[in-house]
């Protein structure tokens, strides 16, 4: 997954934060969102620079996405993904389209 800087949520829906921590590929943003259509439940995306969404992946949960402000997040090192969503922490070592 191209990625060099992490996310973190501010707010549940509009605002964002550089935070602290690396990727290691190249360029872009690796980010998780709850509450869109496509997806019920923590879904993996990878954001260009110019900030142009690709989704990577879905993961799942039975909590409404209503309720999961402040419950996901998501994190990659060595190739793996590391996803956390609801009260669930999983992982996927093929940029995101599976997760266990």
């Amino acid at each position: 997954v191209p990625a060099t800087r992490i996310l973190s949520a501010v707010s549940a829906t509009t605002a964002w934060r550089a935070s602290t921590g690396a990727c290691p590929a190249t360029s872009g943003y690796l980010v998780v969102s709850a509450g869109r259509p496509e997806c019920a439940g923590a879904q993996l995306l990878t954001v260009t620079d110019a900030l142009v969404p690709t989704v990577a992946g879905c993961y799942a949960v039975s909590t409404p996405s209503t309720a999961m402000a402040g419950t996901v997040a998501v994190s990659e090192a060595a190739g793996t993904i590391w996803l956390w969503a609801g009260e669930q922490v999983v992982r996927s070592t093929d940029s995101g389209a599976t997760f266990k």
